[in-house]
């Protein structure tokens, strides 16, 4: 990828809302193995926020790049 493709590109945010629902659906068995059912229910409902969150995100960056316009290469000749 050249450096004028990645400027064009909009950063991949959803990514990182599912990786965090991962870290929190582990957290009450990874680290708080005796936490209370409370806390695990937290982590839990967290982690359900954060998978919704990304589920927003990712519809975001999908409708902008489906939105934006198609690169065209200046170096290439036109069609006639």
């Amino acid at each position: 990828m050249t450096s004028s493709q990645a400027g064009n590109e909009t950063p991949q945010i959803a990514i990182w809302y599912f990786v965090g629902a991962t870290f929190l659906f582990a957290a009450s068995v990874t680290f708080f193995p005796d936490a209370q059912l409370w806390v695990r229910i937290i982590l839990w409902v967290a982690g359900f926020i954060a998978v919704l969150g990304g589920g927003v995100q990712l519809a975001r960056e999908i409708a902008h790049r489906r939105a934006a316009p198609p690169t065209t290469d200046p170096d290439a000749e036109p069609n006639e």
